[in-house]
């Protein structure tokens, strides 16, 4: 068959997804990407909330009264708090010897609480149960794990010695590394020393010498090594590298901490173990507002320039909002280190999380980091 002549079409329509644009009045940017996508404002949220707890090696149902959970970048695991009757404390004896873990299923999103302690208190002649706990990464902790005093002897990859630390306690936690890239980065021998850590700690001592933490997974037993960082205020972003989107009309109370640094654009670092030195900057800066000096024997050329990045990601006027909301369907639960969008107008990093819970009432107090470059 004959193929039809193509005719071109001066029509152009150029038309933003996230905001209104004046067809007659259209600016043409062929750069980086300013738009920040958003979710719809509502004048009202349908939320149902619902919450249980049961037993995940029987499945047993755990009446609660109320309950919270938090995690942030400082901390590597979750911290859990429960609140029971007094005739469910039965429930949660250990079978075997073996840990227990509780389910939490909080609006659809599960957390799995390793059971580590529990008290008692009796008001107005009702005794409750207050249980407490971690996720099952605290079994790479103190009182379960013990420690140990080592020196690298051979070449290893970062993702090796983090899972030599995991195996050396026959751990069944699995690694999930998003570290600089997911073979990580050589260390050569003799960079990693140390004396009576737990496999947790050592673990922390890597994952920081690149500028990354630790997240314990809310389900599973699952460990992620992230940058601190996903992007920083001077990385270009796609639509695609937003984690979530928070329209206004879903916080019910908003607040901004200000604090302003100086406009730090570069830092020395040295590894005075093997001679290593070298300096970080800002892209297109010209490094005149130096960070303090930075010294470890674990950097290496990969890490010193992540570790970097990550230091110099404070810069300016940092704010720290603070989001109070419900958990609703369409925004879900946050966690740390995810880039979150607010109202199409700001983006930011989560830097906590805090949910506490009730069978009536659910909220999530979040905090997010945000350089403002605005002029």
């Amino acid at each position: 068959p004959e193929i039809p002549e193509y005719i071109g079409s001066t029509d152009l329509n150029f038309n933003c997804l996230y905001h209104d644009i004046d067809a007659h009045n259209v600016i043409l940017n062929f750069g980086v990407d300013d738009c920040i996508p958003a979710l719809l404002n509502r004048n009202w949220w349908y939320i149902v909330n619902e919450i249980s707890v049961s037993r995940l090696d029987t499945g047993t149902s755990i009446q609660v009264l109320d309950g919270n959970y938090s995690t942030d970048r400082s901390r590597w695991c979750w911290s859990y708090s429960l609140t029971v009757p007094a005739a469910e404390i039965s429930k949660l004896e250990p079978i075997n010897s073996q840990p227990v873990i509780l389910k939490i299923l909080v609006n659809g999103h599960e957390h799995h609480m390793l059971l580590e302690n529990r008290s008692r208190s009796r008001k107005f002649a009702q005794t409750t149960y207050t249980v407490t706990g971690r996720s099952q990464s605290a079994l790479l902790d103190t009182p379960y794990s013990s420690t140990r005093t080592y020196l690298q002897e051979n070449e290893r990859t970062s993702v090796q010695l983090v899972q030599a630390e995991l195996d050396r306690v026959n751990s069944l936690a699995s690694l999930n590394w998003q570290l600089i890239d997911e073979l990580g980065w050589i260390i050569p021998s003799n960079s990693l020393s140390y004396s009576n850590l737990t496999p947790i700690a050592a673990i922390k001592l890597i994952v920081e010498s690149a500028g990354g933490f630790i997240y314990s997974e809310k389900s599973g037993n699952r460990l992620s090594i992230k940058p601190k960082y996903k992007k920083t205020f001077w990385d270009s972003l796609a639509i695609t590298d937003y984690d979530r989107l928070i329209p206004e009309s879903i916080v019910t109370d908003l607040s901004t901490d200000y604090e302003l640094y100086p406009d730090y654009n570069g830092m020395a670092l040295s590894n005075d173990r093997n001679g290593l030195t070298g300096q970080i900057k800002r892209t297109g800066t010209a490094a005149d507002t130096l960070l303090e000096t930075a010294n470890n024997p674990l950097f290496t050329v990969e890490s010193m320039g992540a570790f970097g990045k990550t230091a110099l990601a404070k810069a300016g006027m940092l704010e720290t909002h603070s989001l109070v909301m419900p958990i609703s369907e369409q925004t879900g639960e946050c966690a740390p280190g995810e880039l979150i969008a607010f109202n199409a107008e700001w983006w930011g990093i989560v830097d906590s999380v805090n949910v506490s819970f009730t069978h009536a009432v659910v909220t999530q107090t979040i905090k997010v980091e945000r350089v403002n470059r605005d002029e």
